[in-house]
């Protein structure tokens, strides 16, 4: 899953921002890589596009479901802005905003299998299988033989079941699709800041209609996807660094003075943990030139470059490409 999928901002479609001379805000972007395509959202919509096993492309979409806590849908999540200059009413509940977005896109997985039955979902499959074995194996093995310290038996616990799930994600289908779901991202945005600026230009030479280029920012994503980055600073990847630190930190504080979890505090320290490296997450998005926003991403970025994410072929791109056209398409009809 990309980026735990973050949340997106709303789009209004440009009408509003042609109208107060501004222009018009692109839709924050998330995905997910599924093993034969992949998924992209917004805050209002999400888009499928998968291959065909004879080759050919399948493609599915629907409104994004929304849960309590989440936030507005015009929410600047992670630096996003609402379009059309609108009020933002709210920013969710923290640490509730985040696992209520998670479950938003568990939820848009769903909607994704019953539209689309031949998708592939990232938690199927043999390498799966033997990664939650490895996880297991390797959890059991650090419980046993490792020092008795705590901190000791959480952090080698924390990485015993984390270091197999990311093993089987090298040169598999789902990186590859990871690195198209990065590129048609990217080169989206990439383009809207061209936009943006030519867009700004034009008002200050005050030389033709800025409405006119409202089209441009929605048009397929094209050749410029094949040369964008196959890294992205959004990626749920990133989420890796901050969600370690934070388990590390509940289960040790779920063990209490006794030093042992029961289940119920093991449950909660799960869902806490999560809940905190997501609000981590968003913070250090938002805070991305900082010593310590640096340090809590540099582990996703890293993981991105050499295991999570690898070059897609000219036919995941082709995938990337359909789903973004299809996501626009909704945008632009705000249905």
């Amino acid at each position: 899953m990309s980026e735990v999928t973050k949340p997106c901002a709303d789009h209004g479609g440009g009408a509003t921002g042609a109208a107060s001379g501004a222009a018009p805000e692109l839709p924050r972007m998330g995905g997910i890589a599924l093993k034969n395509g992949l998924v992209l959202l917004t805050e209002r919509y999400w888009a499928a596009a998968v291959r065909e096993t004879d080759g050919s492309i399948s493609v599915a979409s629907g409104k994004k479901p929304r849960l309590p806590g989440s936030g507005d849908a015009g929410d600047r999540e992670a630096g996003g802005s609402a379009a059309g200059d609108r009020q933002v009413r709210g920013g969710g509940v923290p640490l509730l905003r985040g696992l209520s977005r998670f479950g938003e896109s568990l939820l848009v997985l769903a909607q994704v299998k019953l539209k689309l039955p031949q998708a592939q979902l990232p938690l199927e499959g043999g390498r799966v299988a033997a990664a939650l074995a490895g996880s297991v194996a390797a959890t059991s093995a650090v419980r046993t033989f490792a020092p008795r310290s705590p901190l000791v038996q959480e952090a080698g616990a924390a990485l015993a079941a984390f270091v197999p799930a990311v093993l089987s994600l090298k040169n598999s289908a789902i990186s590859g699709y990871h690195g198209a779901e990065h590129k048609v991202i990217g080169s989206r945005e990439a383009a809207a800041r061209a936009e943006a600026a030519a867009w700004a230009g034009a008002r200050r030479r005050a030389v033709g209609a800025p409405a006119a280029r409202v089209g441009a920012r929605m048009a397929p994503a094209g050749a410029g996807a094949a040369a964008a980055a196959k890294e992205h600073d959004r990626c749920g990847s990133n989420l890796v660094g901050p969600y370690l630190l934070a388990t590390v930190a509940t289960n040790l504080l779920a063990r209490g003075r006794l030093g042992r979890k029961s289940p119920a505090a093991s449950a909660v320290a799960g869902a806490v943990s999560l809940g905190v490296a997501l609000e981590a997450l968003r913070w250090a998005n938002a805070h991305g030139d900082s010593m310590v926003a640096r340090l809590l991403l540099l582990p996703g970025r890293a993981l991105q470059r050499r295991l999570t994410t690898t070059e897609p072929t000219p036919e995941q791109l082709e995938v990337g490409e359909r789903a973004m056209a299809e996501l626009l398409r909704l945008e632009r009809a705000g249905i």
